[in-house]
């Protein structure tokens, strides 16, 4: 095995081994939100068996550094900013968060031109990109929203290699360390259009809850918009006033 700064050949080879990825992880080879190789892959690499390197990520994975999930793969974690929820989230659903029964698949994700309407969102040139990225959430394989997003390029560029159905926008968000301080949305009754309702798996006849609106980080500037589109008859949304003393 190719021995790293700061690896002792005295080691167990999994402890050596989680030393070779941390590195990695630290000097930024492996990016928070990307998959590192699979476990034959890692075995391949090194010339160790599975055995081995699975012991080497569930240590990675006890120390919070990596995901592993189910299905997808191995993912690099990143360091979430503590927020208050019930201001910072409004009513955008919180569904997704984490939940064992929900299912996040990426439809979309590609870059566009901004156009003369985001150009003017988001204070850009017509002609410079944004990330388009649709998303389907389900909950025990019930489709309850579809949800787009455009991120402009030049902010979050790592996102072509993130696996958003492992991660929100929210969680890269933080990874990178772009602070959301307000966020501006508008929750509207609109009729359903043939493919979003298809999606659904509704009638396109029906009324679903269209959620929209922006993020702004601390300089006050954009960085992502967003809508998403609900089904009213699963989700239900819950907003709480206080008073100032």
């Amino acid at each position: 095995m190719e021995k790293e700064q700061g690896v002792s050949y005295d080691s167990p080879y999994y402890i050596q081994l989680r030393e070779v990825l941390r590195n990695k992880i630290e000097t930024g080879e492996y990016l928070p939100g990307t998959a590192i190789p699979s476990e034959p892959e890692l075995a391949k690499l090194y010339g160790l068996n599975q055995k081995t390197v699975r012991s080497a990520i569930e240590l990675l994975v006890k120390e919070g550094l990596l995901k592993k999930i189910q299905g997808k793969g191995t993912f690099v974690e990143g360091d979430k900013i503590q927020r208050d929820i019930s201001n910072m989230e409004g009513f955008i659903s919180k569904v997704e968060q984490r939940r064992d029964d929900v299912e996040v698949k990426v439809l979309k994700k590609y870059l566009r031109r901004a156009g003369e309407y985001y150009a003017k969102v988001f204070d850009m040139g017509k002609n410079e990109e944004l990330y388009f990225v649709q998303r389907l959430i389900a909950r025990k394989g019930v489709p309850i929203s579809v949800e787009e997003s455009y991120i402009e390029k030049k902010i979050l560029p790592v996102i072509e290699d993130v696996n958003l159905s492992v991660y929100s926008i929210r969680d890269i968000f933080d990874f990178y360390g772009i602070t959301i301080t307000k966020t501006r949305q508008y929750l509207n009754i609109v009729k359903t259009d043939s493919k979003t309702a298809k999606l659904l798996k509704i009638d396109p006849e029906d009324y679903i809850l269209k959620f929209s609106g922006c993020h702004f980080n601390d300089e006050g500037r954009i960085v992502e918009c967003f809508n998403h589109y609900s089904r009213g008859d699963i989700l239900r949304y819950q907003v709480e006033f206080s008073g100032q003393k």
